[in-house]
C-alpha cells in the first residue's frame, strides 16, 4: 500500500512546494546535461543538413570534373519531322546535309484468306528462313494443323519473325496469316516453304508485289553530303562518330544536321554548381551566427574557408591563358556569394575551349598519338607518367605506367596500380606493337579539386563530418547515462526529503499534542 502524507498539517508549512523547490535545485545538474544533449542533437541535425548540401554540391561538381562531360555536344535538325539526332562527347563538330529518300522497313508476308482461324492448313513440315540464317522446320501434327495452330507454332519457333492473324473484312474469307520479320532491312527478307503440308488448304504467301498484299524488306536510303548510303535500320549509330540518327520520314529536300558544343548545357551545369555552393555557403554562414551551434563555430568556419580557398588555388601543371575560374566568369560578389557571368564564359569558350576545359576538369594529355587518355580516380595524383607496352594479346595488353606494372583493364586499356601515384589513371592503347609510348600528363582542374575535397569531407568513416558526428553521438550517450544515474539519485533524495519532512510533521504533531495536554491540565487545576 502507498504511503499517505498530509502536507503541513502540524507545521502549517506547504511541504510539497518546499520539496519541489528543493528538488528543482537538485535537478539543475540534470537540466544542464539535458540542455547539452539538446544542443548536441541540434548539432547532429545541422551536420546532417550540411552533409546533404555537400552531396548536392559534390554532384554539381562531378557533372563538370571530367573532360568527356565538358565536351558534351548537341545535334540540331532543321526538320525534326524527317530526322532527329542525339550525341555523345565523341561527336565531331560539323554540319551535314541529309536527304532521306527511303525508310528501312521489315518484310511482311501475307497468306490468302481463310473462312475461319480453325480452318486446316494441312499436316507435315512448314519451313521458314530469314535472311542468310538456316531454315527452321515446324511440324504440324494431325489435330494441331489449323491456321491458328500454325501462327502459334511459328511464334514458338526460333525463327526471327512474328506471326499474327488479321481480319480484312472479306465476306467469305477474312482471316489472313501475316508473318513479319523482327528486323528491318533487305538482309532480313523472309522465305517460306509450305510444300511439306498436305491434307488442308496450304497457305500461299505474297510479299507486296504490285497488286498483292504484303511488304518487301527494304533498306533506308540517304544522301549524306552528296554520298548515297544504305542502312538496314532507321536508327543509325554508325554514320557519324558519337551520333545516333533517328529517321522518321522521307524528304524531297536536304535537311541540315548541325553538331556543335552544347554551351547552353555547360552553362546550365555551372549554374547548378553556383546554386549548390551558395546554398551551402548560406547555411554555413547562418549556422555560425546561430547561438544554438556556438560550440560548432570553429568547425563551420574551417569548412567554409576550406571550400572557398579552392577557388583561389593554382592548378599544378596547368599551362596556357586560363588559370583561374574568374577568367571563365565565376567570381564572388561583395556579400560572399558566388556569381556566374555567362557572357564571360561564352567568350572564354570561343577563345580557347580546351584551355577552359582543362581549367575545370581532370585532364590527361598523351605525348604519343597511340595512347588515349580515358580518365582518373580521386586517388590519381597530378603528374607526368611514362607509358610502356610490354605485351599485346588477342584480348588483352600488358604494360607499365610510371615504371610500375599496370592493371590490364580490357582488350586495349591499362590502369595505374593501387598504391602508386598513378593509381586509377586509365589509358587506351591504339597501337599494334610493344615499346615505349611517351608520357601522359595529368592535371586536376577546379571541379576535380572540389570533387576530391568533397569526397573527403563526406567519407562516412574517416571524414571530418563523420568524425564530428561520432563525437557528438558519444557525448550524447555519455550524458544520457549520467542523466539516468542522476535520476536514480534524485529519486532517493526526494524520498529522503519526504521522509524528513514527514518526521518533522510527526514530531511537531507530538509536541502539539503534549502542549494541549499540559494546557488542559493546568486549566483544570
Amino acid at each position: 500500500m502507498g504511503t499517505i502524507t498530509f502536507s503541513g498539517l502540524a507545521s502549517g508549512l506547504d511541504t510539497d512546494t518546499i520539496i519541489k523547490q528543493l528538488m528543482s535545485i537538485e535537478r539543475r545538474p540534470v537540466d544542464r546535461m539535458q540542455a547539452k544533449v539538446t544542443a548536441y542533437q541540434n548539432a547532429l541535425t545541422m551536420y546532417d543538413n550540411i552533409s546533404s548540401k555537400l552531396e548536392t554540391f559534390e554532384s554539381a561538381a562531378t557533372n563538370l570534373d571530367a573532360s568527356w562531360e565538358f565536351k558534351v555536344k548537341q545535334a540540331t535538325s532543321s526538320d525534326e519531322d524527317v530526322l532527329t539526332a542525339t550525341t555523345t562527347y565523341a561527336a565531331d563538330i560539323a554540319n551535314h546535309t541529309i536527304q532521306v529518300q527511303q525508310l528501312a522497313r521489315a518484310e511482311s508476308e501475307v497468306s490468302q484468306g481463310y473462312a475461319s482461324t480453325q480452318d486446316h492448313v494441312g499436316t507435315g513440315v512448314f519451313k521458314i528462313k530469314v535472311g542468310d540464317s538456316d531454315w527452321i522446320e515446324i511440324t504440324l501434327a494431325e489435330g494441331n494443323d489449323t491456321l491458328n495452330n500454325l501462327k502459334n507454332a511459328i511464334n514458338a519457333s526460333d525463327a526471327d519473325v512474328k506471326a499474327s492473324i488479321i481480319n480484312d473484312g472479306d465476306a467469305s474469307s477474312p482471316y489472313r496469316l501475316v508473318v513479319t520479320s523482327n528486323n528491318t532491312g533487305e538482309a532480313y527478307s523472309i522465305e517460306m516453304d509450305a510444300s511439306g503440308l498436305s491434307g488442308g488448304t496450304t497457305p500461299v504467301f505474297t510479299d507486296g508485289d504490285p497488286g498483292e498484299p504484303g511488304q518487301k524488306a527494304q533498306n533506308a536510303v540517304l544522301v549524306v553530303d552528296g554520298v548515297t548510303i544504305n542502312k538496314s535500320k532507321n536508327t543509325i549509330t554508325d554514320l557519324f562518330n558519337g551520333v545516333t540518327l533517328e529517321l522518321h520520314s522521307t524528304s524531297t529536300s536536304d535537311v541540315t544536321l548541325k553538331i556543335e558544343s552544347d554551351t547552353d548545357g555547360l552553362k546550365g551545369k555551372i549554374k547548378s554548381f553556383v546554386t549548390a555552393y551558395n546554398d551551402l555557403y548560406s547555411f554555413l554562414k547562418s549556422s555560425r551566427s546561430n547561438s544554438d551551434y556556438s560550440t560548432e563555430r570553429s568547425t563551420l568556419l574551417q569548412l567554409e574557408l576550406g571550400l572557398r580557398g579552392i577557388f583561389s588555388n593554382h592548378i599544378n601543371g596547368l599551362t596556357g591563358k586560363y588559370q583561374y575560374l574568374s577568367q571563365a566568369g565565376l567570381r564572388f560578389d561583395q556579400s560572399g556569394d558566388l556569381t556566374f557571368d555567362e557572357s564571360d564564359f561564352e567568350d572564354a569558350v570561343k577563345d580557347d575551349f580546351e584551355g577552359v576545359m582543362k581549367l575545370f576538369t581532370a585532364f590527361g594529355e598523351a605525348s604519343n598519338s597511340a595512347v588515349e587518355f580515358v580518365g582518373v580516380t580521386n586517388a590519381t595524383q597530378v603528374g607526368e607518367y611514362s607509358i610502356e607496352i610490354t605485351e599485346i594479346g588477342s584480348n588483352y595488353i600488358r604494360g607499365k605506367i610510371n615504371g610500375h606494372d599496370a592493371v590490364s583493364a580490357g582488350t586495349s586499356q591499362l590502369m595505374g596500380a593501387s598504391g602508386t601515384p598513378e593509381e586509377g589513371l586509365l589509358i587506351n592503347f591504339l597501337g599494334t606493337t610493344t615499346g615505349n609510348y611517351g608520357t601522359v600528363k595529368v592535371t586536376a582542374g577546379f571541379m576535380e579539386l572540389f570533387e576530391r575535397r568533397l569526397n573527403q569531407l563526406l567519407d562516412v568513416e574517416d571524414g571530418p563530418i563523420a568524425i564530428k558526428k561520432d563525437s557528438l553521438g558519444s557525448h550524447i550517450s555519455q550524458l544520457n547515462m549520467n542523466i539516468e544515474r542522476k535520476e536514480v539519485q534524485l529519486t532517493r533524495i526526494e524520498t529522503r526529503y519526504k521522509r524528513q519532512f514527514a518526521q518533522l510533521e510527526s514530531m511537531l504533531s507530538s509536541l502539539e499534542t503534549q502542549n494541549s495536554f499540559i494546557t488542559n491540565s493546568l486549566s483544570s487545576d
